[in-house]
This record gives structure tokens, sequence and C-alpha cells, in this order.
């Protein structure tokens, strides 16, 4: 019942002077009440606030605030936990389908978010902010990383002049779906189903090089702010590889979105393609980590 509800998230909460706010299993609100900070589910009247702490840091947080623009605080895919330090938002926990993200704007309560994730019992993926992640993970109790990779982070200011290619590249349309979802399910580690393929055709871009009539190549944007996006799902099958399709999808990307007056951003951890960005003209931020999770 409620008060049995109650009692067991008094035991379980973080005590660290914080406030936790859950739905339960009967999507009943609960908050537990301690002194001077709490977490709580964010709502459309946060938006503003959300957007300013995010700002602070804009290549970092360029998911939660490409995910929050295009989708908004009501999308069932998407959801923002806020914390709160007398009154004032200073940190934010994302989670889009089960990847989820943090930021923390100086004081942020990482232990009642661990808290909350475990309790959610739906992450799979955590990523962002190399020491914030890295913290973040280590005070969750019901998951185990079962695979972790440390990525280069990196924005281009400016794209140095490149030879033109002779490939074919084009940027793709939603007629496109069919085949680029075929091209996708099998990309090894920048697969990504229908659906994920769709919102980047709808809600961000994609260019494909192609050769005899089949897609060789691609590469997309994840998530895009009106000044920022992030570049990934760079992927040729292996029989195309070494021939130029790759970069030939690059520039054209990079371009497309200097000429939207947005810069690119990226991560990689294969040095050969982090030659290729150089000489593209990207620079490193910092490093972006990537947790694979399972429930223990």
């Amino acid at each position: 019942n409620c008060r049995q509800w109650w009692r067991l998230l008094r035991r379980s909460a973080p005590r660290n002077d914080t406030s936790v706010r859950l739905r339960n299993p009967d999507k009943s609100n609960v908050e537990v009440l301690l002194t001077s900070a709490h977490i709580r589910q964010l709502n459309q009247d946060d938006t503003d606030d959300l957007l300013e702490l995010l700002y602070r840091d804009p290549y970092y947080n360029i998911f939660m605030i490409g995910n929050l623009e295009q989708m908004g605080l009501d999308h069932p895919d998407l959801d923002y936990w806020g914390s709160f330090r007398n009154g004032q938002l200073v940190g934010a926990l994302m989670r889009y389908r089960a990847f989820w993200n943090a930021c923390d704007g100086g004081g942020a309560d990482l232990r009642g978010f661990a808290w909350l994730m475990d309790r959610r019992g739906d992450v799979r993926t955590l990523h962002g902010h190399d020491a914030l992640i890295a913290r973040l993970a280590r005070l969750l109790r019901d998951y185990e990383v079962r695979g972790e990779r440390q990525l280069h982070f990196c924005r281009l200011p400016e794209l140095k002049p490149v030879l033109i290619s002779s490939h074919s590249v084009r940027r793709a349309t939603l007629a496109d779906l069919p085949a680029l979802a075929t091209f996708y399910s099998d990309a090894e580690e920048m697969s990504r189903d229908e659906q994920a393929v769709r919102r980047c055709l709808e809600q961000c871009r994609v260019f494909v090089a192609i050769a005899g009539g089949r897609i060789v190549s691609a590469a997309l944007t994840n998530a895009e702010t009106p000044n920022l996006a992030i570049i990934g799902g760079v992927y040729t099958p292996l029989d195309f590889r070494y021939q130029g399709y790759a970069s030939a999808c690059l520039v054209a990307i990079c371009q497309d979105l200097a000429a939207d007056g947005k810069e690119a951003c990226l991560f990689y951890d294969d040095p050969v393609a982090g030659g290729i960005y150089r000489r593209l003209g990207f620079k490193e931020v910092g490093y972006w980590r990537l947790l694979l999770l399972r429930p223990t």
C-alpha cells in the first residue's frame, strides 16, 4: 500500500541531504523530502531553466539540447530529471529510449541520479562527459559495465580546403528509408534500427555515397542544435573501404552544416579515422565516455 511504499523509499533514499521524486508502480508521484536539495522529473514549465543550464556547456550537452529542442518534454521516448539545490536547477539527467546522459552544472546530486537509474531498470547505455559519466557509473548499484569506450571528442571550427570528390554523394530523403534501414541493420557498431534511421532523416540529416545503384557509405547527424551538430553513423561496408567514400560523405555533411551556420562535432577512437578528421580540420575538445550497461 501507499504507506509501505513511502517507508521503502525513506529507507532506500540516498543519505546525502537530498529529496528524490519518482513515479511508483501505480503511477502516482511520491517524494522523499529531506532538507535543501531534491530531484524531480521535469515538465514544460522547466524548459527555459533547463536550456539555460545546458547551454553553459553546449558541446558536451549537445544531445540533451538537441533532443529537448526537437522532441520536447512530453515525448514518450524522452525524459528529463532535474537536480535542484535551494530552488535552483544545478544538474539534469536525460533518458532517450535506453540511452542516458547527464549534466552537472555544479553541485548536482549524482548519488540521487544513480539511485533513480537503479530503480528504472531500463538503462542500457550511459554516455557523455568523460569524468562525469565515470563518477556517475561508480555510484550505480544495480548495473554492471559490459563495455566501455573512451572517445576523442572533436569540433570543426572551419573545414579545410579539400579535393573535390568524384563520388556520387547526396542528402538522403525519406524515400531512402528502406535502403538505409537495411544498410544500418548490419553496420557493426554503427548499427541502428529503422526507427532511429527515420528520426535522423526527419529531424537531422543523412548523407549517402552511391555506387552501382546502391548505398556504399553513409554519415548522419545524431543531434542538432541551432549552432551545433554531432556527426555519427559513419560507416562503409568492408568491400568498399579505402576508396574515399566515407571522406566524401563527411565533407558533404560538414559543408551542408556550415551552410546552415552549424559547427560539426564528432567522437572517435580509431586512429585511422582520427587522421581523416584532423585533415578535414577537426580540433579536440576533450574526451567522451560511452558505457554499455546490464542489470546485475
